[in-house]
């Protein structure tokens, strides 16, 4: 009888120090949090290390030590590597714990922790491709049609030099899971801009300078323009890209040259007639009468195109101080109504 009650007396003591020790947990979770949002990484540390003291098993807890480990890394400086280590071995311990069922807040630590080694195994001191591929296919099989996910699986490949790969990655973002997403739409034809191939379209090797792919990447830039046809900056986005590849575009002959400004100014046209006092657009059909007047032979032609620009250039000058003036008035009158 004896033995029992005091059994009874020391299980009834457990049930208030295990309640102090969750309590001291969730208020070393919240100034853990405080100091992270302050950047003050260390403290931070400190606190989420109590709270693992308290509860071993806190997922939330164990996530932001492993990214407060991973701000205070800095590469290429030895004495932090330290801090990468621990990072990893606790987002490492994220995806190895176990959550309860209702706990909300466990998929996007694990989305995170997946996404944060991805990144981690993609750069030095780590770099190793099948490591990061491997958190990489993780992460996107758990939501293949997330954006986010794709565009990183796409940079992985592409940091990698697998161009190929990379190119298949942002289409099935572009043409299969958002079609109608002008950010996936934009994200590829960024890509087919950057300098990766050859003059035949072939992978340049790793390092290697190569060219964007100019024809695919204005091809995309117009089915973005489509997405939406009233925004007049997807057609003046076209016609940048045009100028950029008369003005700067190699080895090209007059010929080619007089198509991209021909077409180039087209396409700023279609984004003056929806936007007139569109500051950008006029700048560029300014720059592109002025590549059409280098490629005339005709002087007249010539001075007239050159004249035209010259007018455009004044106008934006004049409607950028307007629109600037404007600015200015809306902030201070909305200063004056809040001091009100």
């Amino acid at each position: 009888m004896r033995h029992a009650i005091r059994t009874l007396a020391v299980l009834l003591l457990a049930i208030p120090l295990a309640n102090c020790a969750k309590v001291q947990a969730q208020t070393a979770l919240r100034e853990g949090h405080r100091l992270y949002k302050e950047e003050s990484f260390r403290k931070a540390i400190e606190q989420y290390q109590t709270v693992l003291e308290k509860e071993p098993g806190n997922v939330e807890a164990t996530f932001y030590l492993g990214s407060s480990f991973h701000q205070l890394f800095r590469p290429g400086k030895d004495d932090t590597k330290v801090n990468l280590e621990s990072a990893i071995k606790n987002y490492k311990a994220v995806l190895e714990g176990q959550a309860a069922p209702d706990d909300q807040k466990y998929p996007t630590l694990k989305r995170n922790a997946l996404s944060a080694l991805v990144g981690i195994y993609a750069d030095d001191p780590y770099r190793d491709f099948t490591t990061a591929m491997k958190y990489a296919t993780e992460l996107t099989s758990s939501d293949p049609r997330n954006l986010q996910n794709l565009f990183a699986m796409a940079n992985l490949y592409e940091k990698f030099g697998k161009v190929n790969e990379a190119e298949d990655a942002y289409k099935k973002a572009a043409n299969e899971v958002a079609p109608t997403d002008p950010k996936a739409c934009g994200a590829l034809a960024g890509f087919y801009n950057k300098t990766l191939w050859d003059e035949k379209g072939v992978p340049v090797a790793e390092g290697k300078q190569g060219r964007g792919r100019f024809d695919d990447a204005v091809a995309q830039l117009k089915k973005c323009a489509d997405l939406d046809p009233k925004d007049p900056k997807g057609y003046y986005t076209v016609a940048t890209f045009y100028w950029d590849q008369c003005y700067r575009g190699p080895l090209l002959d007059d010929a080619r040259k007089k198509v991209l400004a021909d077409e180039g100014m087209e396409y700023v046209n279609k984004a003056l007639a929806i936007k007139t006092d569109f500051v950008e657009a006029l700048i560029y059909k300014g720059l592109l009468l002025r590549e059409q007047a280098k490629l005339t032979k005709n002087p007249a032609t010539r001075n007239s195109l050159l004249d035209e620009a010259q007018v455009l250039q004044k106008q934006a000058i004049e409607l950028k101080k307007q629109q600037e003036a404007e600015l200015a008035e809306k902030a201070k009158q909305a200063a004056a109504s809040t001091s009100n």
